[in-house]
């Protein structure tokens, strides 16, 4: 049986510290910007999302790994979390004090140009876990330089969070 799709699917991205929402250059609340590929792009920027969780799920692209975030509101709003990113981290940490069942406020702020990710529903939603809990990241050299795998991290934190998360959900009655 087919059905027409009763929601339109908006994807967002995150630019320089904000939500973006794809548009045109007529949209006299656009603000362009030039790409990667070195092209005009007009967007409108917001600084919150805000709706009920419906689906999380990683995805890998041509551009990298991302979680990906539905959120049901007026429609369909998806965006992408870097992987292994400082806003996955903090997306993920405070996932098990959020509600799944009532909407949830996601925001974006950029003090001194570093982008954090807050959550509110009922007052500001606070991390989940300690600084103790969570393994630290690993110590490695790769081609004669130090840095640091946050693998240990974000596997226990895809456990912990994401995973009892995505279980919680219920999706099958969703259009896409």
């Amino acid at each position: 049986m087919l059905k027409n799709n009763q929601f339109d699917s908006v994807f967002i991205n995150i630019v320089a510290g904000k939500f973006a929402i794809k548009t045109d250059k007529s949209d006299p609340e656009a603000i362009m910007r030039i790409n990667k590929k070195g092209e005009e792009v007009y967007e409108r920027h917001y600084s919150i999302i805000q709706g009920k969780i419906v689906r999380l799920e990683h995805e890998k692209t041509e551009f990298g790994d991302y979680l990906s975030v539905k959120i049901k509101s007026d429609k369909i709003y998806i965006f992408k979390i870097p992987a292994y990113s400082r806003l996955e981290n903090g997306f993920l940490q405070r996932l098990p004090n959020v509600d799944l069942e009532k909407e949830v406020e996601i925001g974006l702020y950029t003090p001194e140009n570093t982008t954090y990710l807050y959550m509110r529903q009922d007052g500001i939603i606070s991390t989940a876990f300690s600084k103790e809990e969570i393994p630290k990241f690993k110590e490695i050299t790769l081609r004669g330089k130090k840095g640091f795998d946050p693998e240990p991290a974000f596997t226990y934190l895809y456990e912990k969070a994401l995973k009892p998360a995505q279980q919680k959900l219920n999706t099958e009655d969703l259009p896409f």
